[in-house]
């Protein structure tokens, strides 16, 4: 059976006067998906999400959410869509609860009953009546989020959610994420900086560098099944360097301060092990490095200039 694709878009182009800030943008996100969205800063990851959502029109290109072209019948497409682009914004003199209930009343179909679940959902219910003017960046960010999923939608597209967030904070929307997937089956499209959150969440990911999308795929599928890292200290770091060099299992070595890092086929570590004592070479410990999505981040976008 065909996945469902419910956010494409077909050759994205967006330029600003002489800067091309996205160029032949294609993503596919399948319906179910938590799909980390991540790039350098200044790569056109809030551009493309803006596109998406036809807050902006693109140079040329086109967007479709769950089949509807969002340009030519935004309504249709959209109406089953939550969303958080870069700082929600409310108004102060509001209530949490009042601002839900304005924006409820546009989004249709959202009462009191929505409202409390959709703020107990980012622990904010025991700040109902509170107006938003006291509440913390951090307390703004989950109104935000409550807002996005307060029409329970069936896509959510989400701008860096756990920012300005504390590490309590960032888990439980992680954990709220995941519960939506799983009770919902809620589609999701986030982008984050924070790599560690999208390898503990998210099935997929599309990296973009520059405004070119360079690898859109499983994140399972960034994570070397065939190699595995070792970190191994030695007081005779000048006299084993140059020994790795003879092994063909061995992929690359890297000299830190007080360790040796090693990249080698997996299941080797013991043969290099004895190899080292063959060559009267001391080993004090050797320490396995679990493959991550941000080595696999940084190798893929290396060279590339951040701009805030």
């Amino acid at each position: 059976m065909a996945s469902e694709i419910v956010i494409q878009t077909m050759s994205l182009h967006k330029r600003y006067k002489t800067t091309h800030a996205l160029n032949d943008l294609s993503i596919n996100v399948e319906r179910g998906d938590i799909y980390g969205f991540l790039g350098p800063n200044g790569s056109g990851k809030t551009t493309a999400i803006k596109l998406i959502l036809g807050l902006i029109r693109p140079s040329s290109g086109n967007v479709l959410l769950q089949g509807e072209n969002v340009f030519a019948n935004p309504f249709k497409a959209l109406s089953k869509i939550g969303s958080l682009v870069e700082t929600p914004k409310f108004y102060s003199y509001l209530s949490a609860y009042e601002n839900l209930m304005l924006s409820g009343r546009l989004l249709g179909n959202c009462g009191p009953k929505e409202i409390f679940s959709s703020l107990d959902r980012v622990e904010l219910s025991r700040h109902s009546k509170q107006k938003v003017s006291t509440f913390s960046l951090g307390m703004k960010q989950r109104l935000g989020i409550a807002l996005a999923i307060l029409n329970d939608p069936e896509v959510l597209i989400l701008d860096e959610p756990t920012i300005a967030l504390d590490p309590q904070g960032m888990k439980e929307i992680r954990d709220l994420l995941k519960q939506l997937r799983q009770e919902k089956g809620t589609t999701i499209f986030i982008s984050t900086h924070i790599l560690n959150e999208v390898e503990q969440i998210c099935n997929r990911v599309g990296i973009l560098k520059k405004g070119i999308m360079i690898y859109e795929g499983k994140v399972s599928d960034t994570l070397n099944p065939n190699e595995e890292t070792v970190e191994l200290f030695l007081p005779e770091m000048d006299k084993a360097f140059p020994l790795f060099s003879a092994l063909s299992y061995v992929k690359k070595v890297e000299r830190g301060p007080h360790s040796i890092l090693v990249l080698l086929e997996r299941g080797h570590a013991s043969e290099m092990n004895r190899y080292l004592h063959q060559q009267n070479i001391d080993l004090e410990y050797l320490v396995p490095k679990n493959p991550s999505l941000e080595d696999f981040f940084i190798e893929i976008t290396k060279g590339e200039q951040e701009n805030a």
